[in-house]
Parts: structure tokens; sequence; C-alpha cells
């Protein structure tokens, strides 16, 4: 069918303006919901005109938009928070006031949280960049009523897109037509296995591993074929997201980590953090109330969505765990050395008598 043919549409409208409160869930939709917010007939496609607006608004499917951060900025980004700042000034505080157990105890924080923050973005960085790469291909794509092959980065959102078993996914796309589907999403989710797929919608808080409407960029068809419409391009993708998503879940648990740990040292400047520590009942109510707030902001889906945390794998436990462990043993040091000190001083003041 040709363009002159084609019957017209109502014009594009963003998807973030259709949905309440801000938020698009595509998942959540029905097939014929999500065409008919963006406007697009499926037999159809896009028209060249309405793939001009489209790309203007919303740039390619890149991810290469993202311009890369050199090393030293990273490092340096680490300490540009309201958080990091707060904490500065509580260690000047403390240093100015004598209190210089404590400032250093901020100040090892301070530096544990600058030094995980950036290690997880670089690695994540270097994981995107290898994703990026791996992700750029041609894709089977349905305008004005003609199927063609197109380079990837040309998909703009509402693309009605053919996916066949092999292909890679170019782009977040929702399922509208689905035989036999199966994907491979270890590269995203962890997932090890095919993951099946399906039309149906689901639920908003459905977290990303169980979005079965729902096929992302970075995975790959495994078997079956589908239709679908591509929802989120470039850098809006899930595979935009996560790198990022990720390296600040793991620098805001460490850093709580961190002041759990320094919890139990801060009842004295001078006694051990063991030192009568089963006698307060206290830190035994709030220790498992801290851990249990840290789990569900990260594995209780609505949470997660709010708060904008991903799942960590254990290597990534095993850092907050010395976020934990380090400015106890660092205090503990610090204790021992004042403890040393009054011994030592207590000694001389009794041979002196």
């Amino acid at each position: 069918m040709s363009a002159a043919t084609q019957p017209t549409v109502k014009p594009i409208i963003p998807p973030l303006e259709q949905s309440s409160g801000g938020k698009f869930f595509p998942y959540s939709l029905t097939a014929h919901e999500i065409t008919s917010s963006f406007g697009v007939d499926p037999e159809l496609g896009l028209s060249s005109v309405e793939i001009g607006k489209q790309r203007t608004r919303y740039g390619s499917n890149s991810i290469q938009t993202i311009r890369p951060r050199p090393a030293w900025r990273l490092l340096v980004d680490q300490f540009a928070s309201i958080v990091i700042a707060l904490l500065a000034v509580a260690a000047l505080v403390a240093w100015a006031t004598g209190d210089v157990i404590e400032a250093i105890a901020i100040l090892v924080v301070l530096v544990i949280n600058a030094l995980v923050g950036f290690v997880t973005e670089w690695q994540a960085g270097r994981a995107l960049d290898a994703l990026r790469r791996k992700s750029r291909t041609t894709t089977r794509v349905r305008r004005e009523g003609i199927e063609t092959t197109v380079d990837a980065e040309e998909l703009v959102p509402a693309d009605i897109i053919i996916l066949n078993a092999g292909d890679r996914v170019p782009a977040d796309a929702r399922l509208l037509e689905s035989y036999g589907l199966q994907t491979e999403e270890s590269a995203l989710t962890g997932e090890s296995t095919p993951v099946d797929k399906a039309i149906e919608p689901v639920a908003e808080d459905t977290p990303l591993s169980e979005r079965h409407p729902m096929v992302y960029l970075g995975t790959s068809i495994a078997a079956g074929r589908a239709l679908a419409v591509v929802v989120d391009t470039g850098a809006q993708t899930e595979l935009g997201r996560v790198g990022r998503a990720h390296a600040r879940t793991v620098a805001l648990f460490a850093i709580i980590g961190a002041q759990l740990g320094h919890m139990f040292n801060c009842r004295s400047r001078t006694r051990s953090a063991v030192d009568g520590i089963f006698r307060n009942p206290s830190i035994w109510a709030a220790t498992p109330i801290v851990v249990l707030l840290q789990l569900l902001a990260i594995y209780f889906s609505p949470l997660a969505i709010v708060l904008g945390t991903e799942r960590l794998s254990e290597i990534d436990w095993m850092v907050i765990g010395i976020c934990f462990v380090v400015p106890v043993i660092v205090v503990e040091i610090s204790k021992a050395a004042v403890r040393w000190q009054l011994t030592a001083v207590g000694k001389r003041k009794a041979e002196a008598s």
C-alpha cells in the first residue's frame, strides 16, 4: 500500500503525556491501547512525516548519545552530592570540636563511598560500551504499509518492527503479536534461560525480568516470531538506564552500611564496640530494621520503582559488607590507641606518686 492511499491516523501523542502521574508503563497496557496512545496503525506503520517528527523529538536510537566521562571526572562526581557535602561538614565540625575519632570515621566513609561509586560506574560504563557495540544491528520495520530493512539507529518510538528467531532486539518494544516467542535476556536481567513472552498486559509494579509483553534492547530472540511497537530508544531504554541505576544502588547502600557499622562504635570514644553491646536493646532493635528496609528498597518492587534501585549481585553485597566492617575496624584501632595512651598516662602518674 502506498503512502497516498494510507488512511489518516490521529497525530502521535507522546506516551508520557498519556499516563497518570507522568509515568509510562507500556507493559500494563493492552496492544490496542499502546498503539492508540501512539496513534499508529500496526498494519501500516509510521509515515515519513511522522518518522521525521519522532526523530526530531527523541533523537537517534543510540546509547552513544551518552557522552563518556573521563576517569578523573567520574571520581570527582562521587563527591558532588548534598549527602556527601553534609558528611564532609560533619567531619569538619567533629574535627574542630576535638572529636578526632568521629571525624576520621566519617572521612573513611566518604573515601569508601567514593571508591565504590567510582569502580561501579567505571565498570558499568565499560559494560554499557560493550553492550552498545553488540546491540548495533539492522531490523525489519513496517513503514507506510511496506516492510523494509533499516539500521537500528534509525528507529523511533511508535515504529512497528518484525522480530524473528536469531534477531537482536533493536529497541525497547511492546509486543503486539507473539508466536512462540522466547528471548535471551541474560545481558540485561541475568536470567540464564530463555524467557517466554506473551502479549497480555501485566501490573505496573512488575519487575523487569517478569514483564512478558516487553522485549528490550541488548537482548535477542531465542525462538518464535513477533510484531512489536517501539516504545523507547537510545538512552531512554532499560539498557541505557540499568548501569546508572546499579551504580546508584551500590553507592547508596554502601553509605548506609558504613553508617550502620559506625553506629556500633559511636556509643563511646574509648570503649570497644563489643563492650556491653548485648546490654543495649536499642542497637539490636535498630539493626534488623535497617537491614530489612535495605532489602525492601531493592527487592520490593513498588519501593524499587520509586527509589530507582536495582537488584544487587553477591559481589555487590560483599562490597557493602566491607563498607560496614572497615569503619568499625578503623575506629576500633583509634580507640585502642586512645586506651593505650590513657593507660600509659595512668602508669606515669602512679609511678610519680
